[in-house]
């Protein structure tokens, strides 16, 4: 709509522009910034949707290291003593998971919609990565354990308890890991100055 209304004006400037770059002078051009981009309202939300995200992260990341050091501490203890322990894990940790997680996961992916522009916005995509492939994981493995060990007796637990848990606590393992780097990227990324991609022509100087 701007080219239609103001056409011979923009024909101009390419103009304009054209006879600098052939001058072979040293020049700069300078354009106002977008307003979308640089409003102190679009400021504010990527400052919430970065706080919500570190909280969020940090939360599950601790969460899941918590189950972790209990998880290794059961290896000592027999069968009984294990599916007791994950019976009453299974009772309420799972809703906790998707408490953090799922919130982790949508602050994120909105945080990395609101600095996709930015010098940040690899960092942001890749701890939403990190946190995609944790939901994965936990999907593919996890859950699908918790749901079998949800029937176990401690009395009379599998034959293969061994290998369940195993099984278990190593895919919990990596995804421990991969929700504590999630958050170190996401913090390390926090404090950092942030500037816009430039949408100069390659002989522009901002």
């Amino acid at each position: 709509m701007t080219r239609a209304m103001f056409g011979r004006h923009y024909a101009d400037l390419a103009v304009t522009e054209q006879t600098l770059r052939d001058s072979g002078l040293e020049w700069t051009v300078s354009r106002p910034p977008s307003h979308a981009h640089t409003s102190r309202k679009n400021v504010i939300m990527t400052k919430y949707a970065r706080f919500a995200s570190l909280v969020c992260a940090g939360l599950f990341a601790g969460f899941l290291t918590s189950v972790l050091v209990l998880e290794l501490s059961l290896r000592g203890f027999d069968s009984t003593v294990y599916t007791q322990v994950r019976l009453v894990e299974l009772d309420s940790l799972d809703k906790l998971a998707v408490a953090t997680l799922l919130p982790a996961l949508i602050a994120t992916a909105v945080l990395a919609y609101r600095t996709y522009r930015t010098n940040t916005r690899w960092s942001t995509v890749a701890a939403l990565a990190l946190l995609v492939f944790v939901l994965g994981l936990t999907l593919i493995v996890n859950l699908p354990i918790n749901s079998d060990q949800l029937h176990w007796n401690a009395q009379s637990p599998p034959s293969n308890w061994t290998d369940v848990r195993d099984r278990w606590q190593i895919a919990h393992a990596v995804r421990t890991v991969a929700a504590v780097l999630a958050f170190a990227v996401l913090a390390l990324a926090a404090p950092l100055p942030r500037t816009r991609r430039s949408s100069s022509r390659p002989n522009e100087r901002p």
